[in-house]
């Protein structure tokens, strides 16, 4: 988002459930206005969302164990500190770098 032109906001219920985001509102997020620094495009350069997964060592014990379970592997990713796109997505939103617009555009918000 432009430094200089975005907007603040709250997240109200109805988006928030729409989302899936219900623990976010009331939360301060962005949008795009446009300004003469942007030329009116309400951005600023470009960001990318992340997830990553370092393997740790529960994470490898379990795949030398050929754990198959999704739900498994994902919560033991989780223990040792993956953040998921989505996560990551939201986190530069209420930061300002993003909008929730744009997040939405590189990852499903909703569970």
């Amino acid at each position: 988002l432009c430094p200089y032109c975005k907007q603040a906001y709250q997240l109200d219920e109805t988006v928030a459930r729409r989302l899936g985001m219900q623990e976010y509102v009331g939360q301060v997020f962005y949008r795009p206005q446009g300004c003469n620094r942007c030329r009116q495009a309400g951005y600023s350069g470009r960001m990318a969302l992340h997830e990553v997964l370092v393997l740790g060592p529960q994470m490898r014990i379990a795949i030398n164990n050929h754990v198959n379970s999704e739900d498994e592997l994902e919560a033991i990713a989780r223990q040792e500190g993956m953040i998921t796109m989505r996560e990551d997505g939201i986190g530069k939103a209420l930061a300002g770098s993003s909008s929730l617009e744009e997040v939405m555009k590189g990852v499903f918000l909703g569970e």
